[in-house]
């Protein structure tokens, strides 16, 4: 509130040479501000003046009253400037309040996701916290994850030419705005900006028992709010979410998830938009391949490839792995290649003798295969 009392006392300031009297007073009568500095009874008493006075919410269930009296005894006048100042403050009423809800979801979002070990990290304060922000703790929650990217016109800014500021801050902020506008978000929902690029939404659920029909209402938000992005040309937008937890302390691990997805998703999907674990899957249980199975296995192959293979690794795994998600159709691969069907084929066997491994007889050798193509990918992406 102190905010904006300053913000009222500036104003009022401002408008010194502009009524004879503003007088601004809070729900208990108390002054706040005024722009006369005599006696407030000898202005009152002054019945030359017209002296207009109206109530405004400053929040709701806080209503405070505003006087106004013009120059020229006018009460057209006197009742214009009232309403211009009204709005003006109502506007500003509202923007501080915004920006107050603002900053606690950004605050709670930070501490939601800080890591464990972090000294900020108290679970018990930080549920108490929520308590009192009105946050049911007992539903499940998910993270939803926004990755933006700051949209570049290489020819001109057409935000300048249209007269208004388009800094991706202020442009964040209106999409925070927007999301909270959208028909899925409740009030027990947090949406707050995190870091430089990143926005967070903890989305929340009711109890229910079948838990495909929630990752199934998650894909529609994430869908709805990537339709309303779209109509922006400021961010291009990645979007993931996270697992289900029925516990504000695993937050932070639904986060992780999406947060991943999303790497993954810029790595081997090429596009931006939704990326979904069913579109990722081979890549998330590569990613998540225990150690033992890197050391006994997926390093061993890639070494021999790397010694033997004359035409390359990355080649050769390529023709193998494009082999295989073409039902181990040789045609089909030459003709997706423009390979000749006898080069497809002795690529094929090239890879088995180096290897040991026969993906087109064996489900398991193909299964690897296509791991170890991932695993090579995420190696030359620096994920691995």
């Amino acid at each position: 509130m102190g905010e904006y009392i300053d913000f009222c006392r500036r104003l009022l300031e401002s408008l010194q040479e502009v009524a004879a009297y503003i007088q601004i007073t809070d729900e208990n009568d108390k002054l706040i501000a005024r722009t006369w500095d005599g006696q407030p009874d000898k202005v009152l008493a002054d019945t030359s003046k017209s002296i207009l006075q109206e109530p405004f919410m400053v929040l709701p269930g806080v209503v405070w009253h505003i006087a106004v009296a013009a120059h020229d005894n006018s009460s057209d006048h006197s009742t214009i400037l009232l309403q211009s100042i009204k709005a003006a403050l109502q506007a500003a009423a509202q923007y501080i309040s915004l920006a107050g809800a603002r900053s606690r979801e950004e605050l709670m979002v930070k501490e939601l996701l800080s890591p464990a070990g972090d000294s900020r990290h108290d679970n018990t304060i930080l549920i108490s916290n929520l308590k009192q922000s009105g946050l049911d703790v007992t539903q499940s929650r998910a993270v939803i994850l926004l990755d933006l990217e700051e949209e570049v016109n290489r020819y001109f800014n057409i935000h300048l030419d249209l007269g208004y500021d388009a800094s991706s801050e202020k442009a964040k902020a209106e999409t925070i705005q927007m999301i909270k506008a959208n028909r899925h978000i409740t009030k027990q929902d947090i949406v707050a900006s995190y870091g430089a690029n990143q926005i967070v939404i903890i989305k929340a659920f009711m109890e229910i028992t079948e838990q495909g029909r929630i990752y199934r209402a998650l894909d529609r938000v994430c869908e709805t709010i990537l339709n309303e992005m779209e109509t922006s040309k400021i961010f291009a937008v990645r979007l993931a979410y996270g697992s289900l937890c029925d516990d504000f302390a695993d937050i932070r691990q639904s986060y992780q998830e999406a947060k991943l997805l999303i790497q993954l998703g810029m790595t081997f999907l090429g596009r931006n938009g939704l990326y979904k674990y069913e579109d990722l899957l081979a890549e998330y249980i590569t990613y998540n391949l225990p150690d033992r199975m890197l050391v006994k296995t997926l390093r061993p192959l890639a070494d021999k490839l790397k010694q033997k293979g004359d035409t390359g690794d990355e080649e050769l795994l390529y023709i193998v792995e494009t082999y295989i998600n073409d039902n181990f159709n040789l045609t089909e691969t030459s003709r997706k290649l423009y390979l000749h069907r006898n080069t497809v084929a002795g690529k094929v066997e090239k890879y088995k003798k180096i290897t040991g491994l026969d993906p087109g007889e064996r489900y398991l050798d193909a299964l690897l295969t296509k791991i170890l193509a991932i695993y090579m990918r995420l190696c030359a992406a620096g994920m691995k």
